[in-house]
């Protein structure tokens, strides 16, 4: 019965360290696993992103004093420039409003819009998963193009109709 004992603690104290051995040997094992290789670009990448973020910083810092000034400006206008300002704004918006409601200008822009489909849909995305064609951006790219000359037909339909009830 000793001898029995005696094995049965030699066969645990193995084990045990066994499975002590399996969790070292997946410890030391890598954590990452490659899942594609890593491919080389077919086009050279832009490597001036310092130039761009210096640009932008310029620019946005100059957009920032311009707004700073007209602002402090229109602050201290008094009540004639202030009455011109409110004059030169309802000016504006009215204008864009008429020209959002010219029937010639929806024409156009619907007609300018219609003549550059063709190169839109035949672009060929890079990593196609639609039709063979397009990435999921590229779909919703020129989905919003073709809503947007669906819109501006229904827009010159309307106008056109609303001068005509004139």
């Amino acid at each position: 019965t000793r001898d029995v004992e005696v094995q049965k603690g030699i066969y645990l104290t193995l084990k045990q360290q066994l499975e002590l051995a399996k969790i070292e040997e997946i410890q030391q094992g890598s954590i990452f696993q490659i899942l594609d290789e890593p491919r080389i670009p077919q086009a050279p990448i832009s490597n001036r992103i310092i130039l761009k973020l210096i640009l932008a910083t310029i620019l946005g810092l100059t957009f920032a004093i311009l707004i700073a000034f007209a602002r402090t400006y229109i602050k201290r206008a008094g009540f004639k420039e202030r009455k011109r300002f409110r004059k030169v704004k309802y000016i504006l918006n009215k204008n864009i409003y008429d020209l959002f409601n010219d029937p010639n200008v929806s024409l156009i822009l619907a007609l300018t819009f219609t003549i550059g489909l063709p190169y839109l849909l035949q672009h060929k995305s890079k990593n196609p998963t639609f039709f063979g064609l397009y990435s999921p951006t590229a779909l919703v790219i020129n989905i919003i193009y073709i809503l947007l000359i669906i819109t501006l037909v229904v827009m010159f339909i309307r106008n056109k109709k609303l001068i005509k009830n004139r």
